[in-house]
């Protein structure tokens, strides 16, 4: 079952351009000081021209100026005499300083942008000559012309003082409201409420009707919506009567006061859900905008109606309005605003989904903001950019841009903005298949948009953390987030965002059972869509063509089908192409249409895989594969399906191609790239930030683990998981600028799977069979490869596979799981009942995995590529099918350990390369070098008062028992010593001499011991030690060493994943006798991603490593027989663990499964 849903980025619609203040008179205060001589000596920084000018009353100067200049006038001033000063923006966006006889400065302007005049106005409290100083605003900005005009020089009267004081809160108010954060706007507020009175005071209405807008402009900022909606409607209100009581002078000006007042109340309904309400009040806003010939407010009344529009699900009106806006910016001179406007075409055709044209206005809108070296406004185009990439499936650029977008948001402090990056970072990693990671994510984003109060936001998070959980298989809890975000989007009139949460609520039906909702939900969402949307349309049709394809009704699925594929195809959409491939094979597939749907599904893995090589980060790589895996699966039935019409067609051996190509590939990859320098011919300073992050993520690592060992709040934990994800997520950054930077690494990324033939020549012999499963939804498949033949046999599907593999894991288990308040007494009891039962379980199995080939196995050396949980299942101990027959009725049938080698792989094709990669590779002259028994902390008796290791009594070994077994089990809180690893790592060192090994026992079981370039002269690298497994950052996994020195003082004795890539091995052996070091996060078509690949990239061609926490007396007799057999027998490790493991079968102390079964060996079984 598919019906995928659909999760949604948060964009910034359209840029949204500032409002500003008509016919600013910002009265500023000049404090009385002292003429002083040459004040000129205190100019700006900036480049000034040669001619300093003077200004004199109705002398307009008109002048041009360059991008970077400044140009000063002198004007001279008596003692208490008010000017104003307006300088035209004819061309270039400017501010206006002005400094005092002293030579300070005491005021900055810049409130208007071209085409709108900076206007001052000022009162003297000294004689003296003053300097005006003309800046533009952007350094780099092109050449362009303004005129500056002294228009009133007289005496100050009452009412200009209170002017002055109330002009010079206002710029207060400006100066913080450009710092774009909640605190910032707080306190512009409290100016613009204490500038309010005075205004009134001296019955300046249209003064007030501004400060009346911006505050109402100050209450959206801060989401609070009553607020917004009072201040603006008074804001309207006195306006009007402004326009009424005018002179004609004034007329033109006090409407356009009216008409921002409009514009700042139809942005409160546009941003608080009315968006109808919106339109008509921006339209009222725009007729009074042409009829006072107001070109620049023009601009932003049309630039707010795309806005809405655009919110509105109505994408190509928005467009008629960008279109208009272009024809009206040409000529005026403004880059910044041409740069918005370009940004905000980029958002629409992204919407329309003609990508390209999308590109093209982004890159020119972020070309203006370099050259402006306008940091700060790249930010809403990096995430334009992020969004068309996404929806291009170009993964890695998407993330490239989301990420530069959150950090310039983060840098200038704009939360909302870094809100809407997280979320669309998280849109990101779920298109990649890393559900956990999003959600994580997505709820950083919620955090910002509920404190905000922002529905919009809210119904759209909540949208995409539905998502998430549907992705991760819990359909009820998504089902519930949809619900809440559809209230939200009801309440927004979020008409596109209501029609994708249909989509999502009908997918959880679906998968709840309930057909018929589905598809009503679906219909809903597709009539929406239809005029709308066409890449979530063509996502809707595909979800109610699986839907109608599980119902039976083929013709509906074919029609829905066809139509999401022609949409997909003509938006360039190729991932949603992929998917509607897939679903149609599987129509045609189950009408017996064989050959339609395997060339479908080729066709959609073609274009999956061309979607997977553009990714340089492994990660990213292998989530997206893990996403989209189930096309192989379709590709491995619908082959299996052709293979049994046409038996002597090569299907199988297709199917068995298909099988190797869908598992282990970032494996694959990596081994490859292992075998050279991966950092060869990069810049050395991305080499050295990776090996210093690599160490900072260790040494931050150990810290975790220390504070979640001890007593710790909450937040300590929280700040602290921050800290190392931030680590992490600089660190998988800089190894992908190292791998896109290396000119061989595109070789790399697309290695070839093994063939039927070369599997046979390269990897096996006459005495050994490769078994490969691959699991499927409706039914199972098995590939039995001999060296001259292939057979293939049909398995039960899934679900069946998974819940008779269960039921084997937990039986097998059943000594690690801790029982709250269980006695001794208990625990044994509870462990009798699950080894008398096992053996009934794993017969089940055995005949469901094993028993179609009993007779082909013949006592053969099994090498087993097994996926999901087929991979917790100790094989060695299932009946051997061959044996149950012959068994009689009170005897249990041999395990399969007693007849055959087995070894597990995670493919075929990784141990074709481990092969060619060991081939050449000198033998190293020492044989064993093992590390056991660390000390774990200061409580250890190792440490007495003079520092010094104390000896430990053998007989204190038998006191390991149940009391410290069950008392610990947790590897995050705690390490309890492994006292019987000392006994396992002395009866191996007994078997070679002294001189050619390294026994690091107590504290020389280190981790610098571990990471010393000496460790590549030794065969067999053995750890005893406890093993730490990571499910949420599987880089994170490793093997715990001795964590204090001998003066009891804390050291990092983690070795981590990251550690572990870095060693440079060249060991035949690696052995883990830790606790489930065979474990690790397991991703769909990568299988156990853990300590044992790490191992492998870092050179060990085969690694021996447990499954479960195994008793630690019964560790030490298995290895110790284990080592025997290898190092005295001169046995291969394979045969060696064979032995050691029957031996262990046959011992009554050890028989039950669960103290020997648990360790595999992967790699090569030479």
């Amino acid at each position: 079952m598919s019906c995928p849903m659909i999760s949604q980025r948060h964009q910034y619609c359209l840029s949204v351009v500032a409002p500003h203040l008509l016919s600013l008179l910002i009265l500023l205060p000049l404090l009385a000081a002292p003429p002083t001589v040459n004040s000129q000596s205190n100019a700006s920084s900036s480049t000034q021209t040669a001619s300093i000018l003077t200004l004199e009353l109705a002398k307009p100067i008109e002048r041009e100026i360059t991008g970077g200049e400044v140009q000063a006038y002198n004007l001279s001033l008596k003692s208490d005499q008010f000017v104003h000063i307006d300088v035209d923006q004819r061309s270039i966006d400017l501010a206006v300083w002005i400094f005092d006889p002293t030579g300070k400065k005491i005021s900055e302007s810049d409130a208007f942008r071209v085409g709108e005049k900076e206007e001052v106005a000022m009162i003297s409290e000294t004689s003296g000559a003053y300097r005006v100083e003309v800046h533009t605003s952007f350094p780099k900005g092109p050449k362009g012309s303004y005129e500056i005009n002294v228009t009133e020089l007289r005496p100050a009267t009452d009412r200009d003082k209170i002017s002055n004081r109330a002009g010079t809160l206002i710029e207060e108010a400006f100066a913080l409201e450009r710092k774009q954060n909640k605190e910032d706007w707080q306190k512009a507020r409290e100016k613009y409420e204490q500038a309010l009175p005075l205004w009134q005071s001296i019955n300046d209405l249209t003064w007030e009707a501004n400060t009346l807008y911006l505050i109402a402009g100050v209450y959206i900022n801060l989401v609070e919506k009553q607020k917004a909606f009072d201040f603006g409607n008074r804001a309207v209100s006195v306006a009007e009567k402004a326009v009424k009581e005018s002179t004609e002078d004034k007329r033109n000006n006090a409407l356009k006061v009216q008409a921002w007042a409009l514009d700042t109340l139809g942005e409160a309904h546009q941003q608080f859900g009315d968006r109808k309400k919106a339109v008509e009040i921006f339209n009222q806003a725009l007729s009074i905008r042409k009829q006072v010939k107001d070109r620049p407010g023009t601009i932003v009344t049309l630039n707010n109606l795309a806005i809405t529009y655009q919110s509105m699900g109505e994408p190509r009106k928005s467009l008629e309005m960008l279109i208009e806006i272009n024809g009206l910016l040409q000529g005026m001179g403004d880059r910044a605003k041409e740069s918005s406007f370009l940004n905000n075409i980029c958002v629409i055709h992204e919407n329309i989904a003609e990508y390209k044209k999308a590109l093209d206005y982004c890159n020119q809108s972020l070309s203006i903001r370099r050259e402006l070296n306008d940091e700060r406004g790249e930010a809403p185009i990096f995430n334009s950019m992020g969004n068309v990439y996404g929806a291009m499936g170009q993964y890695e650029h998407a993330l490239d841009s989301y990420t530069q977008s959150r950090v310039l948001y983060e840098k200038y402090g704009n939360d909302n903005g870094q809100a809407i990056e997280f979320n669309n970072l998280g849109w990101l990693y779920s298109a990649l298949g890393d559900y956990e990671k999003a959600i994580e994510l997505y709820n950083k984003a919620l955090d910002i948009f509920r404190k905000q109060d922002n529905q919009f936001r809210q119904g759209n998070t909540l949208n995409n953390i539905a998502v998430n959980y549907a992705d991760l298989g819990d359909f009820k809890k998504s089902l519930e987030f949809n619900q809440e975000a559809l209230k939200f989007r009801i309440a927004a009139k979020d008409i596109d965002g209501e029609a994708t949460t249909y989509n999502n609520t009908a997918g959880c039906y679906s998968h709840l059972g309930e057909k018929q909702k589905a598809l009503e939900y679906y219909k809903r969402s597709i009539e929406i869509h239809r005029t709308r949307n066409p890449r979530q349309l063509a996502s809707s049709l595909r979800n109610i063509g699986d839907v109608y394809h599980e119902l039976g009704d083929n013709q509906k699925a074919t029609e829905s089908l066809n139509e999401s594929l022609e949409i997909t195809r003509r938006i360039g959409d190729p991932s949603g192409e992929a998917a509607t491939l897939s679903l149609l094979a599987q129509v045609e597939r189950d009408q017996g249409k064989l050959l339609d749907a395997k060339l479908h599904i080729e066709a959609a893995l073609a274009s999956v895989e061309s979607l997977r090589v553009s990714l340089k980060d492994r990660k990213l790589r292998t989530s997206f594969f893990a996403s989209v895996r189930k096309y192989y699966e379709v590709y491995v039935d619908v082959l299996m399906r052709l293979h049994k019409e046409n038996p002597a067609g090569g299907f199988d051996v297709a199917a068995l191609k298909a099988s190797e190509n869908a598992r282990a590939r970032s494996l694959l990859e990596s081994l490859i790239e292992a075998s050279f320098e991966i950092g060869q011919g990069v810049d050395p300073t991305l080499v050295a930030r990776e090996r210093s992050l690599r160490q900072l993520i260790s040494d931050k690592a150990e810290t975790q683990v220390r504070l979640l060992s001890g007593s710790h709040t909450d937040e300590q934990a929280a700040n602290m998981a921050k800290e190392l994800d931030a680590l992490t997520a600089e660190y998988d950054q800089v190894q992908t600028q190292i791998r896109q930077n290396n000119p061989r690494y595109a070789a790399l990324t697309a290695p070839v799977s093994l063939s039927l033939q070369e599997i046979q020549s390269r990897l096996l012999d006459q005495d050994t069979l490769l078994i490969e499963y691959a699991l499927g939804e409706g039914k199972s498949y098995m590939f039995l490869v001999a060296a001259t033949s292939l057979k293939t046999f049909e398995l039960p599907k899934r679900d069946d596979v998974e819940r008779a593999s269960r039921s084997v894991y937990d039986l097998v288990t059943a000594s690690d799981r801790v029982v709250p308040n269980e006695t001794i007494d208990q625990r044994n009891q509870r462990l009798d009942q699950a080894d008398r039962d096992f053996p009934a379980a794993a017969t089940t199995l055995s005949q469901m995995l094993l028993g179609p080939l009993a007779t082909e196995l013949k006592g053969k050396r099994l090498l087993l590529v097994s996926e999901g949980i087929l991979q917790y299942v100790p094989f060695a101990a299932l009946p051997d099918p061959s044996t149950q027959k012959s068994a009689g009725p009170n005897q249990t049938s041999q395990p399969l350990i007693a007849n055959h080698e087995i070894i597990s792989l995670p493919s075929a094709s990784v141990l074709g390369v481990l092969r060619n990669e060991m081939k050449d590779r000198p033998r190293p002259p020492k044989t064993v070098a093992i590390f056991a028994d660390p000390v774990f902390g200061v409580q250890d008796p190792r440490l007495n008062s003079n520092g010094k290791p104390q000896v430990v009594d053998d007989a204190a070994l038998a006191q390991a028992g149940d009391i410290k077994r069950s008392a610990e089990e947790s590897g995050l809180n705690s390490f309890p010593r492994l006292r019987f690893s000392r006994q396992e790592a002395e009866q191996i060192m007994r078997l070679v001499p002294r001189n050619n090994n390294l026994e690091a026992l107590d504290f020389a079981a280190s981790r610098s011991a571990a990471t010393s370039p000496d460790l590549k002269q030794y065969r067999i690298v053995h750890f005893a030690t406890h093993g730490l497994i990571n499910s949420r950052h599987s880089d994170l996994s490793g093997i715990v060493l001795s964590l204090v020195d001998q003066q009891g003082k804390p050291q990092n004795g983690f070795l981590r994943l990251y550690d572990i890539y870095n060693m440079n091995l060249s060991a035949e052996l690696v052995v883990l006798s830790a606790c489930q070091t065979a474990l690790g996060k397991d991703i769909k078509g990568e299988g156990l991603v853990g300590l044992t690949r790490a191992f492998m990239y870092a050179g060990a061609s085969r690694v021996v490593a447990s499954l479960w926490r195994t008793e630690d007396r019964a560790t030490a007799v298995l290895m110790d027989r284990f080592y025997e057999s290898m190092l005295t027998n001169g046995m291969s490790p394979a045969a060696a663990l064979r032995k050691a493991q029957i031996g262990m079968w046959q011992d009554k102390r050890w028989k039950q499964p669960r103290y020997w079964a648990a360790f595999t060996l992967q790699g090569e079984w030479k």
